[in-house]
């Protein structure tokens, strides 16, 4: 269980708004959406242990152990958005320097390597340098190395941005077979994204969600024909 009580994103006051109480159960798929700047990388790095609030608590509940920001980099798993940085190691060797850097044993890490280029189709790439890879393989490889770990907790940050069709469909459904088994929190701007992820819909905007619902939801109470256009009218309503 993530729990939010009066919390803002920032401490800068420029940024500053109203604090927010936000609820996410064990197990839920929930999808933040809105344009650059509206504060949905902020809350995932809050999330990641990266950050802290600008005011308020931030509280996570784990098999009834109450973590502390801090403690959440060795259980949660986060993508972030900027260009992966791949040194001069072949793929299968990336996945496993990542393994054990999230306290994984070497026989586990070997283990954990072999699942994880079966099941993301690596097999041909595994033993390349990442760094030669092009740059939608690099992206893909980055979100391999996040997906593969054990964690109760996913943060993604635009994780289908600068992906191929085929690398985008794979990671689609690999992330729908998962539901409900970690709580997965992804950042989106594309109302495409945020319809095929489905599950739970959180709208942001100047730092402060103000929709909370799912993509029908928003589109019945935008009395509009479609997700994006339910978008740009929710949006339009928000000063």
């Amino acid at each position: 269980m993530i729990e939010f009580h009066k919390v803002t994103l920032s401490k800068d006051p420029v940024w500053s708004r109203e604090p927010f109480d936000l609820s996410i159960p064990d197990g839920e798929t929930v999808v933040l959406f809105g344009p650059e700047g509206c504060g949905k990388e902020s809350l995932l790095r809050i999330l990641a242990g990266l950050d802290k609030p600008g005011s308020g608590l931030v509280r996570i509940v784990s098999d009834g152990l109450e973590l502390s920001l801090p403690q959440l980099k060795r259980h949660a798993s986060f993508l972030v958005r900027r260009d992966p940085l791949m040194g001069p190691l072949t793929v299968r060797d990336t996945l496993f320097l990542h393994c054990l850097l999230k306290g994984n044993g070497k026989t586990q890490a070997d283990l954990m390597c072999d699942e994880a280029i079966e099941t993301f189709a690596l097999q041909k790439a595994a033993f390349l340098r990442a760094d030669s890879l092009p740059t939608d393989w690099k992206r893909y490889v980055a979100l391999v190395c996040v997906l593969m770990q054990r964690g109760f907790l996913f943060l993604l940050d635009e994780p289908f941005e600068g992906l191929s069709p085929t690398h985008c469909q794979r990671v689609l459904d690999l992330l729908r077979a998962g539901k409900g088994r970690q709580t997965l929190i992804v950042s989106v701007s594309d109302p495409v994204n945020a319809e095929w992820l489905g599950g739970r819909l959180i709208l942001m905007k100047n730092s402060l969600p103000f929709f909370d619902g799912t993509c029908l939801s928003a589109v019945l109470t935008a009395n509009a024909h479609s997700f994006p256009e339910a978008c740009d009218l929710l949006y339009r309503g928000q000063k």
